[in-house]
């Protein structure tokens, strides 16, 4: 009866096992668990995906060594926080590195495993790979940028615009009393040499 009783929990337990593990097969992000010297205990292949890495490579996996000086002390210090508080942590953003070196951004959860008797053994928690979605955020950022400052120079163009026509009017008046003073004046005026000049500047004016 015994013997009877143990196969029966050994069966429910890898049923349980098997769909635990087909659930978490399911889904597009990464789950994993380590322990306190952040080994990969368990894992699905999303998170393998997410990283670059395949099934006979996990054993080469340190999660900690995919992070720069920078994001790991973030990391171990969030580590640190949940471990102390027993308080999960969510919606963690860190830049991590693929199998190959690509740069990757990770939103990750952390919260600890505990044990029969309620002693923490490690941590668990799920990475959704953010990269695109950042990637697009920050492309985002930088057309607003350059529209901004296409518009800002298209305001100054049609302000320079208006100034120029306003100013070449004044100076068409100008222009056309200098005219109606050369027409006056005598041949040999004192002053028809300036006013002559004076028609050359206007002229050059307009120009500008």
């Amino acid at each position: 009866e015994l013997f009877r009783a143990r196969r029966e929990t050994e069966a429910a337990l890898r049923e349980s096992e098997q769909r635990y593990r087909s659930i978490l097969d399911s889904i597009v992000d990464g789950y994993y668990e380590i322990d306190f010297d952040g080994r990969l205990l368990f894992w699905n292949d999303s998170l393998l995906r997410i990283f670059g890495f395949s099934r006979s490579e996990v054993e080469d996996i340190r999660p900690m060594q995919l992070l720069d000086e920078h994001n790991l002390e973030i990391a171990l210090s969030t580590f640190r926080l949940v471990h102390d508080t027993g308080q999960p942590a969510t919606a963690r953003d860190l830049e991590m590195r693929r199998r190959d070196g690509t740069p990757i951004i990770i939103e990750a959860s952390i919260s600890l495993v505990l044990d029969a008797d309620d002693r923490a053994v490690g941590f668990r928690g799920i990475i959704r790979d953010i990269t695109e979605r950042v990637r697009a955020a920050e492309e985002k950022a930088d057309l607003e940028v350059q529209l901004h400052r296409s518009q800002r120079m298209e305001a100054i163009g049609t302000l320079a615009g208006g100034i120029a026509h306003d100013f070449n009017n004044l100076l068409m008046g100008i222009q056309g009393n200098i005219s109606v003073l050369l027409q006056n004046a005598p041949t040999h005026h004192p002053s028809s040499e300036r006013l002559r000049t004076m028609e050359a500047l206007v002229d050059g004016g307009s120009k500008l």
